[in-house]
């Protein structure tokens, strides 16, 4: 487990698309989970605090790729807070599903982190008859997928069974290299 950082600084485009647009300003508190940013156009997605405390500063800063965008630092006030406005989506159609992933910020974690619900159709519906699920490591992030899927497996079987109930996919696929056995065991036991 990481330590908490002392600041923290959030660009406004950690995906592919239109860089979000920050709605705070300098001097305001906020607590995890706390919107920091509004996604922009169709293919954009917001940006939530990560840690607790005082944004100190908003300023264009320069990404690996050349681009130079406004990002929001924040200065960490060690506790973590968790922001009381947080509450888990309802999910009761397609709709839902995806305005609820849309919400959420999830990007992947590819080169592009292409906005998660573009994935799956966005507000045209897919016809997806098999989803892979790609649990094989890569640069940058090389034990994310295992640790995640051995340390919550759980969620991972929550979030399969609401994509293959709301999106109609038939089959799953999960892709896991050989070395990872205790992924490999966790997943089995999700199958």
């Amino acid at each position: 487990r990481m330590n908490i950082p002392k600041t923290v600084t959030l660009p406004m485009s950690m995906h592919i698309g239109a860089p979000a647009n920050p709605i705070v300003k300098v001097g305001d508190h906020v607590d995890v989970g706390t919107l920091v940013a509004e996604a922009v156009g169709a293919v954009s997605s917001p940006v939530y605090a990560s840690v607790s405390g005082t944004v100190k500063g908003i300023s264009d800063i320069l990404l690996s790729n050349g681009n130079t965008v406004p990002a929001v630092t924040i200065e960490s006030d060690g506790e973590m807070t968790v922001d009381s406005k947080i509450t888990p989506p309802t999910v009761n159609s397609r709709e839902d599903l995806i305005n609820a992933m849309r919400l959420s910020g999830i990007v992947g974690l590819g080169g592009a982190g292409f906005p998660t619900y573009v994935k799956f159709g966005g507000d045209k519906p897919l016809d997806i008859e098999e989803l892979i699920v790609n649990g094989a490591e890569c640069e940058p992030y090389i034990t994310s997928d295992s640790v995640t899927m051995t340390e919550s497996a759980e969620d991972i079987s929550y979030a399969l069974d609401m994509l293959t109930k709301y999106l109609n996919i038939n089959k799953v696929i999960i892709g896991i290299e050989k070395n990872k056995p205790d992924a490999i065991r966790s997943m089995e036991k999700v199958a």
